[in-house]
């Protein structure tokens, strides 16, 4: 998969309409914008139905900013990405000029957890 250049157009950081706290991001390849995120950060526990806090979440927001050099999620809009990407998805983002990428499976993997629900 070749990388695309990419400008960070939109960003969400919240609760999305079901109550899970996720992240987003849409990219602009200038005619065309795909977005890459809302995926679970937090986690549902079954004992209290409630959704709950994870590492996961602020070690995937902690890396994103780091990889698209952001000092906060503010600044993220305008931000130049590379993106590893098909038609359908984005698969991973990484920084614009050097090679280092987010992917959060990896994370995943790295940290030793349990996916959330």
């Amino acid at each position: 998969m070749e990388p695309k250049n990419g400008i960070i157009k939109e960003t969400f950081l919240g609760f999305d309409d079901t109550g899970m706290f996720t992240m987003a991001v849409t990219v602009s390849y200038g005619a065309k914008q795909q977005l890459y995120g809302l995926f679970a950060l937090d986690d549902f526990d079954e004992e209290t139905n409630t959704r709950v806090p994870t590492k996961y979440c602020c070690k995937c927001v902690m890396e994103f900013l780091k990889i698209v050099d952001a000092r906060c999620w503010e600044d993220l809009i305008n931000k130049p990405v590379r993106v590893k990407a098909t038609d359908e998805r984005i698969e991973e983002i990484g920084h614009f000029m050097d090679d280092v990428w987010f992917d959060k499976d990896k994370i995943y993997a790295n940290m030793d957890l349990e996916v959330p629900e």
